[in-house]
């Protein structure tokens, strides 16, 4: 079997007659534009090829990117057996004859068989498999050409098998000077005839082909052969040749492939990062490239929900309305109210709390325990009142603003933490006024509990919180320490300060000066020199030692609730809630009585958390 058999089957046409394109194919790498990356001066493939020690490849790229130019490249150099043939046109019976005819020539003269496959991603399942063997073993060397994303169409065998090498689009240089070869090659091209090309119907050709080498040619052969040559017998081609050539702009862009992909994901990206012109340049291409509005306004319904979510709910409403606008006008229309919906997303503020909130509650159902629901949330119908189904539910609307403290979880769990963008901006500030009611509620609730407790109770239990901190190692290291002298409704922390400082330790008081909205830390040395101050708080007479928040070790911070994460419900942002920011977390220990640490609490963002809470069970 001669190698002409199966090898470059266009030769066969009259070179005359063969478009302008395939008679400009480079024949060696001094006529190969572009792909520098793969094949310039030292790089892998290009040593391979001129040294013919080629193992299996895989090109991908767009059309007219060179994928078959330098295939046949490789088929000049190689000393190997070359056939060339296309997936759309070859079917499993030519393939196991190639493979035939691979094995004897190996057999006789152990010249190894190169098969470029051109567009291998229209290879089934079935047609790819029949190659793998012959790759494992040697028979063959495979060159496959596609546009497509090997990695989704190609047989994850052969990718194993061979190097994969991306085309890239060519650059305006490189388009430029192909054209410029094409119409001086005398041979191949167009250098017979008297072409006078004007710069701007170049740059219109370089602009409309968008890097494809093929479509660029193509246009320039259609200009030549269609403009009659002046008197002198020179072809002007100029920008109105141009534009006669190409009518419509070519788009590179598969719905079905990469390009949907990129090019979606691209326009959701610009619409999420707020930039309406990104966002429109991407909506535009993909309408004029054939893409589905309703797979678009789909994928806007999506991203109004996650990346938008409640800081336009709006947003959603617009985009579900933009679908059925879409449906009952259909295109060319639809492109208007697609082109206002997406201007007005990229716009709008932003927030992804919404869909942050869903994924932890997901997340929560799955891994952890999943929660009953509580006696009284059940639904008293039918026999559920004997059951006991609903009792002692509180409807909020019986209440004071519509409010009213109970369980709706049996463990509290916080998902939603509403941004301040936008509308969900008001939403947090809602949602933080219930806390704040939540939060009096709780306050009162377990004051109460605190205030029915004896005086002996309390300093017994006072007592045994003192001996857990004082064994503290945190407390034990520490020297310079800050109480915070306790409210009549927290932990008594005076005879915890006496103490301290009878084994040495250097106390300090936070004192509060009101008139200049400041608060700072001074240093006490007998309890008895205390004064009542701001708020009836007690405060050292003498405020002339003043210490310097770096040089304290540890604060000992009182509190009526706490949870069991450490968060501490204040009392409304006031002077030591916001002085409490200032120290890191490590330095905070909490003290409390063991009812006033609950499973959890409404945190706002004026509370602050501990490091270590501190009971009498501790």
């Amino acid at each position: 079997m001669e190698q002409i058999d199966l090898f470059y089957k266009e030769k066969e046409i009259p070179i005359e007659k063969q478009p302008l394109a395939t008679k400009m194919c480079p024949k060696d790498f001094n006529e190969f534009y572009g792909q520098e990356h793969i094949i310039g001066e030292d790089k892998l493939l290009r040593r391979a090829i001129e040294s013919d020690r080629l193992t299996s490849l895989i090109f991908f790229g767009p059309p007219g990117t060179g994928k078959t130019a330098l295939a046949k490249i490789i088929a000049k150099k190689t000393k190997s057996y070359f056939v060339q043939t296309n997936a759309v046109t070859i079917g499993i019976n030519e393939i196991r004859k190639i493979i035939e005819i691979a094995k004897n020539k190996i057999k006789i003269s152990g010249i190894r068989t190169i098969l470029l496959l051109d567009e291998i991603h229209h290879f089934n399942k079935i047609q790819q498999d029949a190659l793998l063997p012959n790759l494992e073993n040697g028979n063959i060397i495979l060159i496959g050409t596609t546009t497509e994303n090997p990695f989704f169409y190609v047989n994850q065998g052969i990718l194993s098998r061979a190097n994969i090498f991306e085309f890239k689009k060519h650059s305006d240089e490189n388009i430029r000077k192909i054209i410029n070869r094409a119409i001086s090659d005398k041979e191949y091209g167009l250098g017979k005839q008297k072409i006078k090309i004007s710069e701007d119907a170049i740059q219109y050709i370089i602009k409309f082909s968008e890097g494809d080498a093929r479509k660029a040619l193509n246009a320039l052969e259609i200009g030549v052969i269609t403009t009659k040559p002046d008197k002198n017998n020179i072809i002007n081609f100029d920008i109105k040749v141009a534009q006669e050539c190409i009518q419509k702009k070519y788009l590179l862009y598969d719905k079905n492939g990469d390009q949907h992909y990129d090019h979606i994901s691209a326009f959701i990206k610009s619409v999420r990062g707020s930039d309406p012109d990104a966002s429109l340049y991407w909506l535009v291409k993909m309408l004029e490239a054939g893409e589905d509005p309703r797979y678009i306004a789909r994928r806007l319904i999506i991203l109004s929900s996650e990346d938008i979510g409640n800081a336009d709910p709006q947003a959603l409403i617009l985009t579900a309305s933009l679908l059925k606008a879409i449906e009952f006008v259909g295109l060319p229309e639809a492109k208007i109210p697609l082109a206002q919906v997406t201007l007005y997303l990229a716009c709008a503020p932003k927030s992804n709390k919404s869909y942050e909130a869903l994924c932890l509650a997901e997340e929560e159902i799955s891994k952890t325990k999943t929660q009953d629901v509580p006696q009284h949330l059940k639904d008293p119908h039918l026999d559920g009142e004997l059951l006991g189904h609903g009792k002692e539910y509180l409807y909020p609307h019986s209440y004071k603003d519509h409010f009213v403290l109970q369980k709706y979880l049996e463990i509290k769990k916080t998902f939603y933490n509403p941004s301040n963008q936008g509308f969900e901006n008001e939403i947090r500030k809602n949602l933080n006024n219930y806390k704040i009611k939540e939060k009096k509620y709780l306050r009162e609730k377990i004051k109460s509990l605190r205030d029915n407790l004896s005086k002996e109770k309390i300093n017994q239990l006072s007592e045994k919180i003192q001996k857990n901190l004082f064994e503290l190692k945190e407390f034990k290291n520490s020297n310079t320490i800050m109480f915070f002298v306790n409210f009549g409704s927290e932990v008594n922390t005076l005879p915890m300060i006496k103490k301290a400082l009878q084994i040495g330790k250097k106390i300090v008081l936070p004192v509060i000066n009101k008139e200049k909205k400041e608060i700072f830390a001074v240093e006490i040395s007998d309890i008895n020199n205390l004064q009542p101050g701001t708020f009836g708080i007690l405060e050292p007479k003498d405020k002339t030692k003043i210490i310097l928040e770096k040089n304290i070790d540890l604060i000992i911070v009182p509190g009526i609730i706490f949870d069991k994460t450490g968060n501490r419900i204040g009392y409304g942002g006031g002077y030591y809630d916001k002085w409490l920011k200032k120290f890191d977390i490590k330095k905070r220990i909490g003290l409390a009585f063991d009812f006033q640490v609950l499973d959890s609490i409404p945190y706002t963002e004026t509370d602050q958390k501990v490091y270590k809470i501190i009971t009498e069970r501790s």
